[in-house]
């Protein structure tokens, strides 16, 4: 787990009594990334950082905790496999829609992502505009 909080619950219910604020949970197992993509969320009024997750088993129980509008999941996040990872947090909560992150696209991993059943697929060296255009994009359903 991050040195930061995982679970704010002023935030969850900030972002549950506002349909405008999108909620999201980070699921990825390394700190570095995990913490950028936690700094990029928190900058941005319309999103509520609801966890920051390691591991998938921590990321479940967060999910249903807070009922994430989005889950950023990264590849190596879990070691059932990314379509035992999309269903088991969707299992959670049926809003919630699931972008992977991975390495990067051209090795095909957003045609996997989205066979696996993920609303999307962001490479590791999108800028922080395609991370933020990605969670609205999912949260939207689109």
């Amino acid at each position: 787990m991050s040195p930061m909080p995982a679970h704010n619950q002023a935030g969850d219910e900030a972002a549950a009594h506002d349909p405008a604020v999108v909620s999201v949970l980070v699921v990825e197992p390394h700190a570095l990334l995990r913490q950028a993509f936690a700094a990029v969320l928190r900058g941005d009024p319309r999103l509520q950082l609801v966890g920051a997750e390691a591991e998938l088993p921590a990321a479940l129980r967060a999910a249903a905790r807070t009922r994430p509008h989005v889950v950023l999941l990264g590849q190596g996040a879990s070691w059932i496999g990314l379509r035992a990872s999309v269903r088991a947090l969707r299992q959670r909560g049926a809003r919630t829609a699931v972008v992977v992150t991975g390495a990067d696209d051209a090795a095909g991993y957003d045609a996997a992502a989205r066979r696996a059943g993920a609303d999307g697929y962001l490479a590791a060296d999108a800028a922080a505009d395609v991370l933020l255009d990605a969670v609205a994009t999912a949260a939207r359903g689109g």
